[in-house]
């Protein structure tokens, strides 16, 4: 007999203005932010939320910046931590993918009764966001985690 799940583990990753939010199962690990090793190359036709890679676990992980994706923070600020995300995709050359935070993302249980989807929000209006939602009343968005992945491969140096 299947057990329903009410209740969901996630952590809420500080953005400035606002989190997003992800299950624990998402996140591998988070680390201190790191520079960034740019690839001029590449990086030349980037947009501004594809920061660079950095090496974790002897791999070269992408960093993005979902604040700048979504046109928020200021330019002068170095993010805090890097949280290192598994890819949900098949392909096995972008394993992970890391973004930027404020600082060390907060636990949370997530369920129904603490969870809401914001009822002024366009999410089609903003690259790579699924939704944008109220966790606990805090402002998060859940992120488009495949749509990251299909423009991280445009980006990334092979």
């Amino acid at each position: 007999m299947a057990t329903e799940v009410n209740e969901i583990p996630g952590q809420l990753i500080p953005l400035q203005g606002g989190n997003v939010v992800l299950p624990n199962s998402a996140v591998a690990e988070i680390v201190r932010y790191r520079d960034p090793h740019i690839d001029t190359e590449s990086t030349a036709t980037a947009p501004k939320w594809f920061v660079g890679q950095f090496e974790w676990r002897n791999q070269q992980i992408p960093i993005v910046s979902v604040e700048a994706a979504m046109g928020v923070g200021d330019d002068d600020h170095v993010p805090e931590q890097l949280v290192i995300l598994r890819s949900l995709g098949l392909k096995s050359d972008l394993p992970y993918i890391a973004i930027t935070a404020r600082s060390v993302p907060r636990l949370v249980s997530i369920d129904r009764s603490n969870i809401v989807k914001e009822q002024d929000s366009d999410d089609k209006q903003l690259p790579f966001v699924l939704s944008h939602v109220l966790v606990n009343k805090e402002k998060a968005v859940i992120p488009d985690i495949d749509a990251l992945e299909r423009a991280i491969r445009k980006y990334r140096p092979q």
